[in-house]
């Protein structure tokens, strides 16, 4: 019965609409998005403001709302993928594969950009979204690694255990 279950999870996860799956691919774009879209921008504006031309980027740059963008960004990924995982949350193998693999990528690729932004690009100088950011990528890469962590570890695991004796 527990490797039928486990066999049901696979086969499910193999014939699931394409929308969810594409789905699950665009709500984590979204969200590595939101990672990587403000964080260098604000500080290359900030350092150069000291010249007439930098100080006009700047104040330019002050009245775009690349921070709300984000935050839309990072709220829209995170709506999207909530409702998949609530949707889908019996269903481990398709988690893993679509939403907790995906974002534990993302999460890194996005953490890898913030720091490689910040050291490459700004000598190392941490603004304050830069900090803010880097917080935000960071929680989500312990909330998704604790995720795979428990359904890759732990929840197949026990399934795989029960089927077996």
């Amino acid at each position: 019965m527990v490797y039928q279950q486990y066999e049901d999870m696979v086969v499910e996860s193999y014939h699931l609409l394409h929308q969810y799956n594409i789905a699950a691919g665009l709500s984590s774009w979204i969200l590595l998005a939101s990672f990587i879209l403000f964080p260098g921008t604000f500080t290359s504006l900030e350092k150069h403001h000291e010249s007439e031309a930098g100080k006009a980027l700047y104040n330019f740059g002050q009245h775009i709302p690349l921070l709300l963008f984000s935050g839309v960004c990072c709220l829209a990924g995170v709506i999207g993928t909530t409702f998949l995982w609530v949707k889908f949350r019996h269903n481990y193998v398709w988690l893993l594969s679509h939403l907790i693999s995906r974002g534990l990528l993302n999460s890194v690729s996005g953490l890898l950009s913030v720091l490689v932004g910040i050291y490459a690009s700004h000598d190392g100088e941490w603004s304050v979204t830069a900090k803010v950011t880097i917080g935000v990528v960071s929680l989500s890469l312990c909330y998704i690694s604790v995720a795979f962590a428990m359904y890759r570890f732990w929840f197949l695991k026990r399934i795989r255990d029960m089927s077996h004796g």
